[in-house]
């Protein structure tokens, strides 16, 4: 028993191994080179002092800075306006892990923000980091942190660096579940992950099975009926399908006897109860 519960957690770390993968991009290098742990490479062509700008590392990473590329080093500053940015992104499914930095100048010190869980914007609050001039900067996840996306920013004296190596898991992630908004019978679907296509369904009950939901969302608010429930769930190539929310859709009616006093314009469509007075 014992050694097959070995061979087991055995065959569980190999199998995460495999899944962890490893990006290197060298700025020492003219045109800068973008290494896989596969083995395989790219380069991109950048201006001498010039900001980096947005650098497609893979399919799964994507990089941009403020900081300027000079002299075959990232150099951030001390100062927004000179350039002292950096932001690591991962694609749908992505979580980074670790980021190892080389550097040959000053410290790489200042404050970082994470988003976690391919949501659409960061947490309000930051984290301090910090090394000293050893060279040498390594930021790695909190534990069961999902990070899908870190932005770096130097406060101190200008770092040159040489070389960031970004360690990630890529794999599925579950959409995020919908939201139904409603104004007054004019309902309004969401999802915060990108790309994501909503399904929904109109009825006189909600419903918990998806294969319900056959209409697709165009981005357009569309009328229903008073009473009526809206349920929806989101989907996304490569990912996990959100679970199915639903919403009865109701408003405050005009109550029988008020007075609506301003006169309709042209072209306007005016709903009332029974009884309501309109002058």
């Amino acid at each position: 028993m014992k050694k097959h519960l070995l061979a087991f957690v055995a065959l569980l770390c190999l199998s995460l191994s495999l899944n962890a993968a490893t990006v290197k991009i060298d700025f020492t290098k003219d045109p800068i080179k973008i290494t896989e742990s596969n083995g395989q490479s790219s380069t991109v062509t950048k201006t001498d002092q010039k900001a980096l700008g947005n650098v497609t590392l893979n399919d799964n990473l994507t990089l941009s800075s403020t900081g300027k590329w000079w002299s075959k080093r990232l150099r951030l500053y001390s100062s927004a306006k000179d350039g002292n940015n950096l932001e690591i992104k991962g694609a749908v499914g992505v979580k980074i892990s670790k980021i190892s930095f080389a550097f040959s100048n000053n410290a790489m010190t200042g404050t970082y923000k994470v988003m976690e869980g391919n949501a659409t914007s960061y947490p309000t609050t930051t984290s301090k980091y910090a090394s000293a001039t050893s060279g040498t900067y390594n930021w790695e996840a909190p534990n069961n942190s999902e990070i899908h996306a870190i932005s770096f920013t130097q406060s101190d004296a200008q770092t040159r660096i040489g070389s960031i190596t970004i360690t990630y898991e890529a794999g599925p992630i579950t959409v995020a579940t919908p939201t139904i908004s409603n104004e007054k019978g004019k309902v309004t679907l969401d999802c915060s992950t990108t790309g994501a296509t909503i399904m929904y369904h109109v009825g006189e009950a909600a419903v918990t099975d998806a294969s319900a939901c056959t209409d697709e969302y165009k981005n357009t608010p569309f009328s229903v009926t008073k009473g009526q429930w809206v349920s929806a769930y989101a989907k996304k190539d490569g990912a996990t399908a959100s679970k199915v929310v639903s919403k009865q859709i109701t408003w405050e009616s005009l109550p029988v006897g008020d007075v609506v006093s301003t006169p309709a314009a042209d072209g306007d469509v005016i709903t009332v109860e029974r009884g309501s007075i309109l002058l």
